[in-house]
């Protein structure tokens, strides 16, 4: 399932990685479906299926924040969340991406990043 934005370099990591994936397109931004093992935290251990804003500019500007499916019971826990364009099973938190210029891998920093955020 390919997108038809240069999200394509994030996919293609995906793909490399050999992690599962599935698109919706909401808005104009491809927003990739990914499950995620919390690595830390409270939450250490459980899956829980985010949803992930890539912009077509990903590889000069970082996404921003992430979708999170609510029925993992995570997202009680969680400052700086609104509705989701994903509809009412998810929540949007809110988050920047940092050190973006730096990053030279761009998808690996963003999901180091999705991982510290699911670590509550």
């Amino acid at each position: 399932m390919t997108s038809t934005t240069t999200s394509f370099f994030f996919e293609n990591y995906l793909i490399g990685k050999k992690i599962s994936y599935q698109i919706e397109i909401r808005d104009n931004l491809t927003i990739y479906i990914i499950k995620r093992i919390i690595p830390n935290g409270k939450y250490a251990g459980t899956t829980v299926t985010v949803g992930l804003p890539i912009p077509s500019d990903f590889e000069v500007n970082p996404p921003y924040g992430l979708h999170v499916k609510k029925e993992h019971g995570v997202v009680q826990d969680v400052r700086a969340s609104t509705v989701s364009v994903l509809g009412d099973k998810w929540e949007f938190w809110s988050r920047q991406v940092q050190n973006w210029n730096t990053a030279s891998n761009k998808p690996q920093s963003y999901l180091d990043h999705v991982d510290r955020w699911l670590e509550l």
